[in-house]
């Protein structure tokens, strides 16, 4: 371990760092004192191009104290990567809370959603950001990551919740002000307040259908009010990414006993689980047998005998879902173009309805074309909400649903 010395002004610090709490402004002042008198006794850890990886706070005295010279060392990585040896060193030698471990983590999360790379946390080059999949409950890096920052799945799940209603409140646990449990009960009372506007003044559950993305449910829904999202999004591969914005939608809207439904291309769906496997919980696949004519898939030479329906939940523990004992494969009736060109069979729509919706909940389907989703929940006497984002289609979907007398 060769120590050597280094100008401050010459050093940056890691564009990671921010996600590690800054001292108390007590714990500032009794450190800045005694550097002031003592000078830095612990080498920073540096990597070869200058950046900080331990060491931020020696490095900020340093330069209030205008310092000319500071002792550093090349960073013993060992077997991890940059980014994992200095969330460990945070971890080890500063006195964080687990709350406050856990809003690193979700910050960490936030910051590397923009990659959207799929790699191992424990192989990622320096200067990469790491993928929020790394979170991910089914990810297979879940448990690296969670034993990386010593804090359980459900406090990262509590401060992404606290996050997203009011930063300054995850602010306050992130700097250790308040406590994880009080900040996420404060959020949740702020969340049902804004939910009781939102349903005074926006969609009340029934039966509506709207002209639009989807994302026009993010402030036509309130959040954890719908039984069954249910849709059939397009194929094509330039639409792929429709299937994250449904399952980020169906994260916020769904119940705790919600399902997310989604009819899926064969050749995507590798790409459809991995997309929403980021917000969701992947359950079930059940297939929809075709009966009459097989689609072909031209350039895999294959004919194409059943259809496959993705299931996810919002939540890993699917004891509290709702509905009955089904089976995961079903004998459609094949396609029904009279209202759509990809239109599906309404018969498969109501036995999916019928088993994991209650008598009266809400199904909302954001890609309704043609409308069968809805009138199938309809016949099965549950409430719905259709959007699509061709006007000709809804107005299809309204003029069906509202003829609609029993029959398909």
């Amino acid at each position: 371990m060769k120590i050597k010395t280094a100008n401050p002004n010459d050093l940056k610090l890691h564009p990671l760092a921010y996600l590690i709490p800054d001292m108390r402004p007590d714990e500032w002042q009794e450190f800045y004192r005694d550097v002031a008198s003592r000078g830095i006794k612990t080498p920073l850890e540096v990597l070869a191009d200058g950046t900080v990886i331990d060491g931020r706070h020696r490095l900020k005295a340093a330069k209030q104290l205008a310092m000319k010279e500071v002792p550093i060392m090349d960073a013993l990585l060992g077997s991890d990567n940059p980014e994992v040896y200095m969330m460990k060193a945070a971890v080890l030698r500063r006195h964080l809370t687990d709350d406050q471990r856990a809003c690193i983590a979700e910050l960490w999360k936030q910051e590397n959603k923009k990659q959207g790379q799929r790699t191992d946390l424990t192989s990622i080059p320096h200067g990469m950001e790491v993928p929020a999949t790394a979170f991910s409950k089914k990810n297979p890096t879940c448990a690296e990551a969670m034993k990386t920052f010593k804090v359980s799945y459900k406090k990262i799940d509590k401060a992404a919740e606290v996050y997203k209603v009011d930063p300054e409140l995850f602010q306050a646990v992130h700097q250790g002000d308040t406590t994880l449990s009080n900040a996420y009960r404060k959020a949740k009372e702020i969340s049902r307040k804004q939910q009781s506007v939102a349903a005074q003044t926006s969609y009340p559950a029934g039966q509506q259908i709207f002209t639009g993305a989807a994302t026009l449910l993010e402030e036509k829904l309130p959040d954890e009010s719908v039984d069954l999202f249910f849709t059939d999004p397009p194929y094509r591969e330039a639409d792929l990414g429709l299937y994250s914005e449904l399952a980020k939608l169906a994260r916020a809207k769904l119940k705790p006993s919600g399902i997310c439904l989604v009819y899926c291309p064969h050749p995507y769906l590798d790409q459809v689980l991995a997309l929403m496997s980021e917000h969701l919980n992947y359950w079930w696949i059940f297939a929809v047998l075709q009966t009459g004519g097989q689609p072909r898939i031209w350039n895999e030479r294959i004919w194409v005998s059943w259809k496959p329906i993705l299931g996810f939940t919002k939540y890993s523990d699917t004891s509290q879902r709702h509905g009955h004992w089904l089976s995961d494969s079903y004998r459609g009736g094949g396609e029904d173009k009279r209202y759509h060109q990809w239109g599906q069979d309404i018969r498969e729509a109501m036995y999916f309805i019928e088993k994991l919706c209650p008598v009266n909940g809400l199904v909302v389907d954001p890609f309704c074309g043609g409308g069968t989703i809805l009138l199938a929940s309809k016949l099965t006497h549950r409430n719905w909400l259709g959007v699509d984002i061709d006007e000709a289609y809804t107005a299809i979907s309204r003029k069906r649903l509202a003829e609609s007398d029993g029959g398909s």
